[in-house]
């Protein structure tokens, strides 16, 4: 008896089953994945939030997973993928800006740019964040690096917290992202793809994962990411020391050792890597 070739898209039978065997494959991982997470977060007495952040990862991951268990490479429509990860490409989008409306990819241009978010307008610890931010631009310009910010309110919104800025530290000289729909925080994996409501519904404790910083470069990919929580103000000089070394690093074959700075000596020299 001829045995049928396996189930795949060489199998005549592929149309008939097309859409049974994804979601098959997606039932499978899913209830193998969810295992080893309840094992890995189990095994060190993790609490019932860290069970959901681990299944978190695990759906955000999952088409990419379910893509490679059936041979390809494409993703279900509306569906994430892991693209939030060092070497992966920025996603691109179109947005209302406080400077205009933007195509992602295109206004960065063939520049670096720092994208960094805040979880809602008229946060204490993002507005000194934002006016800092204002003051090193100039240093961020030296290095061919633009800078823009996101926060999960409307540029209208936007607009009135850069007037308090400005009356307190200068405004803010770089766009600002508007998100009412949250669709960019999805879009880099700041928040779940299923959370729900808009930015008028959604607190900043509701947003409180939108507190990171991505710094790309202008292949458009993803360099390096960072992520705060809301009660500690982020160290944009530290980001600025991470431009540099990752300038130099993707310049020449050498690694930058532990607190590194350009021109330094001794600690701060760089060690060869090839």
């Amino acid at each position: 008896m001829q045995r049928e070739p396996p189930l795949g898209p060489q199998n005549p039978r592929w149309s008939e089953t097309s859409d049974v065997i994804p979601m098959f494959a997606t039932l499978v991982w899913k209830i193998e994945l969810e295992a080893r997470v309840r094992e890995a977060i189990g095994a060190q007495g993790r609490s019932d939030r860290a069970l959901e952040t681990g299944r978190y990862h695990l759906w955000a991951c999952g088409d990419t997973i379910r893509a490679s268990l059936l041979g390809s490479k494409s993703i279900a429509p509306g569906r994430p993928s892991c693209h939030s990860i060092i070497g992966d490409e920025a996603p691109n989008f179109s947005a209302q800006t406080t400077e205009g409306p933007i195509d992602f990819h295109a206004w960065l241009g063939d520049s670096w740019a720092i994208l960094f978010s805040h979880p809602k307008d008229f946060t204490p610890v993002c507005t000194t964040e934002l006016g800092y931010m204002a003051g090193l631009k100039p240093e961020f310009a030296k290095r061919n690096c633009k800078i823009i910010g996101l926060s999960v309110d409307s540029v209208a919104d936007h607009e009135r917290w850069a007037k308090d800025i400005r009356d307190t530290q200068g405004p803010p000289n770089y766009p600002l992202i508007g998100d009412v729909d949250l669709r960019v925080a999805k879009l880099y994996d700041m928040l779940h793809p299923n959370a729900s409501g808009t930015a008028k519904d959604r607190s900043p404790a509701d947003n409180a994962t939108v507190r990171s910083v991505f710094l790309i470069g202008p292949d458009k990919k993803i360099k390096a990411t960072l992520t705060y929580p809301m009660s500690t103000g982020r160290n944009f000089d530290e980001v600025l020391r991470l431009l540099d070394s990752i300038q130099l690093t993707a310049k020449f074959t050498v690694a930058t050792p532990v607190n590194w700075k350009p021109g330094g000596r001794g600690d701060h020299s760089t060690v060869g890597v090839g």
